[in-house]
């Protein structure tokens, strides 16, 4: 792939599976966390994972195959507490997370170079390209990765 944001993006969202994997058996070695300044439990940010890899993978088909579609956008926190990740265990959560970013990259190694161009409207982002919605939950997910080995307890390693 000669487009190096696109590149960038499609190699983060592939990777970050595999990095989940990692930290939640590490974290399962510790003893559990008590006071954690976190907003939320592991299982929740998975869980949030989840949800986000959903909906940003929805709008990544849609833009794919729809001219300029709307693109709603979500209540992370709603959702989290309607699902009640805080009471689900890692690893249900995990292999969920491994699903949706599994069909997601498929999608994304899938396209033609001039997908990445293809548009849709974000009701709080504006017009935004297949490129931009693939980088920004990449670093959505990227971030998340930092925010889960915090809350296991794993340090900033």
């Amino acid at each position: 792939m000669s487009d190096p944001t696109a590149a960038v993006a499609l190699t983060t969202l592939a990777a970050i599976p595999d990095q989940l994997d990692i930290l939640v058996a590490r974290g399962a070695e510790l003893p559990p966390q008590s006071g954690v300044a976190e907003d939320w439990t592991p299982s929740e940010i998975l869980g949030h994972l989840c949800d986000s890899a959903r909906y940003w993978g929805a709008r990544m088909y849609r833009v794919a195959h729809e001219d300029e579609p709307e693109l709603p956008p979500f209540d992370e926190n709603g959702m989290v507490q309607l699902a009640a990740y805080r009471y689900r265990p890692l690893a249900p959560l995990l292999r969920q997370f491994h699903l949706i970013a599994e069909d997601n990259v498929a999608l994304l190694r899938s396209l033609p170079p001039e997908a990445w161009d293809r548009a849709g409207r974000h009701e709080m982002r504006g017009r935004i390209t297949l490129r931009e919605i693939a980088a920004v939950e990449a670093d959505h997910e990227r971030n998340h990765v930092h925010q889960l080995r915090a809350a296991l307890g794993l340090g900033g390693e």
